[in-house]
């Protein structure tokens, strides 16, 4: 829950300032520094039908935000 409804929201939104944004981005690199972490979402969210695919939705976002998809000034 903790990812989903406060990390990947923090980023998403247009309200959140650059700092906010810089801090979450900086918890992800710390929570991901771990290989196994980001297979750990995978199992125990994606592979549940009645969960968020987790692990995929961090990708996508972390994806969008390295190749400049979120070039607007608010990101």
């Amino acid at each position: 829950m903790f990812v989903r409804d406060i990390l990947i929201q923090m980023l998403e939104s247009m309200n959140t300032n650059y700092q906010m944004r810089a801090l979450v981005l900086q918890v992800f690199r710390t929570i991901l520094k771990a290989p196994r972490v980001i297979l750990e979402f995978f199992v125990n969210y994606d592979c549940q039908v009645s969960h968020l695919n987790i692990a995929q939705v961090i990708i996508e976002l972390l994806c969008k935000i390295a190749q400049g998809k979120y070039a607007r000034p608010e990101f």
